[in-house]
């Protein structure tokens, strides 16, 4: 990794206070990282303020924008609910933007678990005798509770430039009473939320591992980016719960439903969740929700 230029800035309060700036080459990728104390959202601080700013200084190149923060006012989670981030906890919000090709874009969703995979990987430097496991789609568990969740958007910024920014929010050291509570977000009684200390003991530190996700993160993206390329065979070994019995919440525009079957894993091609009815048949689910037998 090349280190090519770092500042620290004050911006005024209100939007967020004490930016960290650093400029790194990294493979093919240059890398523009931030971090805030606070923040409104570390996604929306990159859609509304680094948007117009990433095409037309960073055109000529490919740029990542990382942006981090150890706690947001306004953080999101998935289907638009909150994310509640409490200041006395200790968090991390990190969330990446970049430029994606149109010949990936329908591919696109498949990123979301590049960062799970990143997520995982870099757990291991720190919990050597812990696995941390993925559940599709977008969360990331510790002795299946929930200890993190990703979300992305794909953004059309003008005719045939997209742009994906893809956010990762992780509880690090959350206190007692807040997850006794359940202010937290959490997808079900039976995936509670938690922290990493609470589930393993382990006290993190957040700047070191958001430096960890990036840089796995960088080496993952950089063959997707070149013919497509996703790691499969390493993905697959972390997902919860392949090749068992799951209940499965099909999400419609309208309604939702609950089938029964078996866990296939990853649809290669496009990230759906491939489920083995108890007829035979199998179908690709690409949004729902995954629940053991009762």
């Amino acid at each position: 990794m090349e280190h090519v230029a770092s500042g620290v800035f004050n911006i005024p309060s209100g939007l967020c206070r004490e930016r960290h700036v650093l400029f790194e080459k990294q493979g093919m990728f240059n890398l523009r990282s931030q971090h805030f104390q606070v923040v409104d959202s570390t996604q929306k601080y990159i859609r509304d303020t680094m948007r117009s700013e990433f095409f037309q200084t960073h055109s000529s190149s490919i740029t990542v924008l990382a942006v981090s923060a150890s706690h947001q006012t306004a953080g999101r989670g998935k289907g638009n609910r909150s994310w509640f981030s409490d200041p006395d906890s200790k968090c991390l919000a990190l969330s990446l933007a970049f430029p994606i090709p149109n010949s990936l874009v329908s591919r696109s969703a498949l990123v979301t678990q590049l960062l799970a995979l990143s997520t995982v990987e870099s757990l291991d430097g720190f919990l050597p005798n812990i696995r941390a496991q993925i559940k599709w789609p977008n969360d990331i568990m510790i002795n299946e509770k929930k200890i993190g969740g990703i979300l992305a958007e794909l953004e059309e910024i003008e005719s045939g430039e997209y742009l994906l920014i893809i956010g990762i929010g992780l509880n690090i050291d959350i206190r007692e009473d807040i997850l006794r509570s359940g202010i937290r977000e959490s997808s079900s009684r039976l995936w509670p939320a938690s922290s990493i200390r609470a589930s393993t003991g382990v006290d993190i530190d957040p700047l070191i591992l958001r430096d960890k996700i990036i840089k796995f993160f960088l080496i993952h993206l950089e063959p997707f980016y070149v013919s497509g390329y996703i790691p499969m065979h390493l993905i697959s070994e972390r997902q919860l719960l392949v090749n068992q019995p799951i209940f499965f919440r099909v999400d419609t525009n309208n309604d939702s439903s609950v089938v029964d079957g078996v866990n296939l894993g990853i649809d290669e091609q496009y990230g759906g969740i491939r489920v083995q009815h108890t007829s035979g048949l199998v179908d690709v689910y690409y949004s729902g929700e995954i629940s053991l037998p009762r």
